[in-house]
């Protein structure tokens, strides 16, 4: 097990683990959503930051699950959320 040091929303963290590139492309896009949740929301503080871009990445990462486990039934939810949407617009 190597130790990899990464900076994360400006603070650096020593962490362990066996693929060093996985643990940095982690750390970077952890980085970046909290970065990007960030802007124009000075209000927040880095712990909120923290567990919104936590349950986005979860979200995220239920998503691939269900494209993995159930392609057709996802991609059958996505096209009739798609449809609703074009047709509330085509409704206006």
């Amino acid at each position: 097990m190597e130790t990899v040091k990464v900076h994360i929303f400006d603070t650096e963290y020593s962490l362990k683990g066996d693929d060093p590139e996985l643990i940095r492309k982690c750390a970077s896009v952890v980085d970046q959503t909290m970065r990007d949740l960030s802007r124009g929301r000075s209000d927040r503080s880095p712990v909120a930051l923290a567990v919104i871009a936590a349950l986005n990445l979860a979200e995220e990462l239920e998503m691939q699950k269900k494209i993995t486990e159930e392609p057709d039934e996802f991609y059958q939810t996505e096209v009739e959320k798609m449809v609703r949407y074009t047709t509330d617009l085509l409704k206006d």
